[in-house]
């Protein structure tokens, strides 16, 4: 026994070292994200602000996603790092549940390290959780659902079962999509008969689920919305486009390094037929998520994968004993862990040009310039990632969360009760509130059709496609300054 505590010991304190030393890093080098910066730290200072979430403003997420961000709603760059340092701790930490999982379920060192190797080194569920996002958080909510409800099944202790219907009601007050949880873990309970788990299930969903009910009764409309219609109304440009970009993103989940090894070891799994109902179900609940995300969800995107590799992991725990002695075990390790190169260069390099724009040392750039430009009180409006927001500057409130995809195809009174902006509405909130400054993506088209020349805007530098227009008056006399510097 003692000598079992010094294995789990050991390779607790490897996996924290690794995780700390190696992936840490990638807090402070992955390129500022349309999610972080458009919607979940924009939602919270709003919100810091006293104005009610959905009541006041649009946001087309669950609460718990704006909420869980108050922390780091001061903007800034500090606020950014902590709030990815919060959600790189909480993948750390759902990696150490699953290793003593492991350890328990199986009490072998061997299997526990494959468990440390499958989790630290996926970069896609790190370089995917270590952002300013709710997938951090979901991923450690749905690494406690799946133990406490294995656990529940085989301890028959009643605290497991309400345990784990209070994850995942918490997981779904961040993202909707996981009430299909709920409905996997009821109708497996009522396959195997397991009557008296239910109610206590449910009365932890309910739970769990207390802050989206709030906000469901305090407003219904905008909540349902928000969270339903408005996923339901988003668009694509064609049917081609809807067809050649869900194909093009399920090749690269298909082809993509770990995914690979993990359908091998998915396919090793099956082929050993040993598969128990509880690991079966959670396989199913990573199926009916990725079929969710890859064949229905409208955009889809490659990093849903995030959302779905702790399901993966859970089905492969007990089988991961078969890769000991294997002489291919030891290439598929490799190959996983490869996937950290591509990622470094999709995430915190560039290799395509749009992403330059995005990068940290160009967010500073532009941050600078902003703090050198303006006062604290002054308005700087981006339509995509707040920019302001890292230099703790105001924006328009009608512009603080993007919703420009759908608003341009609903009337005029739709838009006002659900707080959308349209792209044609954006000239006419510049001329009322004059910003002091512009910095966006924009173009001579863009450009005139906002009137930005004759509202008095100058662009007074760009980088690498990220344009700064400045409102021109006799309050700063830093531009020319600026321009000298060559900022």
């Amino acid at each position: 026994m003692i000598e079992d505590r010094d294995n789990i010991s050991k390779i607790l304190i490897l996996f924290c070292v690794i995780s700390g030393g190696i992936l840490v890093s990638i807090v402070f080098t992955q390129n500022v994200f349309t999610d972080e910066l458009s919607y979940y730290l924009p939602a919270a200072r709003e919100i810091a602000k006293g104005r009610q979430l959905y009541g006041d403003f649009f946001f087309p997420q669950m609460p718990l996603s704006a909420i869980a961000f108050l922390p780091f709603s001061g903007g800034g760059w500090v606020n950014l790092f902590l709030a990815r340092i919060v959600s790189y701790l909480l993948a750390v930490v759902s990696g150490v549940i699953l290793l003593l999982y492991t350890f328990h379920l199986n009490k072998s060192k061997g299997e526990t390290v494959y468990t440390g190797i499958l989790w630290a080194g996926n970069a896609v569920l790190f370089y995917g959780s270590v952002q300013a996002t709710q997938r951090a958080w979901v991923n450690l909510l749905n690494v406690l659902f799946l133990i406490s409800f294995f656990l529940s099944l085989k301890r028959r202790k009643t605290i497991y079962s309400l345990l784990s219907g209070v994850c995942i009601g918490l997981s779904m007050s961040f993202r909707s999509v996981f009430f299909i949880l709920f409905i996997i873990a009821i109708i497996f309970l009522l396959s195997k008969r397991e009557w008296k788990m239910i109610p206590y299930i449910v009365t932890g969903f309910i739970l769990g689920a207390l802050p989206s009910l709030y906000y469901f009764l305090k407003y219904p409309d905008e909540f349902l919305f928000c969270n339903l219609l408005y996923h339901l109304k988003r668009s694509v440009p064609s049917f081609y486009w809807f067809i050649t970009h869900r194909f093009l993103i399920l090749l690269k989940v298909i082809i993509f390094p770990s995914n690979i090894v993990l359908f091998v070891l998915l396919a090793v799994a099956f082929n050993l037929k040993k598969v128990r109902g509880e690991e079966f179900m959670s396989l199913i609940c990573a199926a009916v998520l990725f079929i969710f995300y890859y064949f229905l969800l409208t955009p889809t995107h490659f990093g849903y994968m995030t959302e779905i590799y702790p399901f993966i992991l859970f089905f492969l725990l007990p089988h991961l004993g078969s890769l000991k002695g294997k002489v291919w075990s030891k290439w598929l390790l490799i190959i996983y862990i490869s996937s950290y190169i591509p990622c470094s260069l999709m995430y915190s390099f560039t290799v395509r040009d749009w992403q330059k724009g995005y990068t940290i040392s160009n967010a500073r750039k532009i941050t600078e310039i902003i703090e050198e430009v303006t006062d604290e009180n002054d308005e700087v409006v981006s339509c995509g990632i707040q920019f302001g927001f890292l230099a703790r500057r105001q924006t328009i409130p009608e512009l603080a969360i993007p919703t420009y995809d759908i608003a341009a195809r609903l009337d005029e009174n739709i838009r006002e009760r659900y707080h959308l902006t349209a792209y044609e509405d954006i000239p006419m909130l510049l001329q009322r509130n004059k910003p002091r400054l512009i910095v966006d993506v924009i173009d001579e088209k863009d450009t005139e059709f906002f009137r930005l020349d004759e509202m008095g805007y100058k662009k007074i530098t760009e980088y690498n496609g990220v344009s700064i227009f400045l409102l021109s008056d006799s309050k700063h006399q830093t531009l020319g300054e600026t321009e000298r510097k060559g900022l």
